[in-house]
């Protein structure tokens, strides 16, 4: 992966995937699109990986960040912040 220390902003629009507990299955089959911005933090051939809320300051046993993996492949519109 390629650190990218936060430096640029994107609004990700993606298809997104489904977990189904005690849910009926035909009521889900079309993706659905969802739509997410936040820090680019790293990026390969397959993934990006955006941070949505992140320390300034870090807290004692406290991960420096969070955020979620997208797949480039589930990616519908990715458009930089400016």
């Amino acid at each position: 992966m390629s650190p990218n220390n936060h430096s640029k902003i994107l609004c990700v629009r993606y298809k997104d995937h489904i977990e189904l507990r005690n849910a009926y299955p035909k009521f889900y089959f079309d993706p659905h699109e969802r739509e997410a911005i936040g820090w680019l933090s790293y990026e390969t051939d397959e993934i990006i990986y955006l941070t949505f809320d992140h320390s300034i300051e870090p807290l004692p046993f406290e991960a420096p960040e969070s955020g979620m993996v997208i797949l480039k492949s589930d990616i519908v519109q990715m458009k930089e912040v400016k």
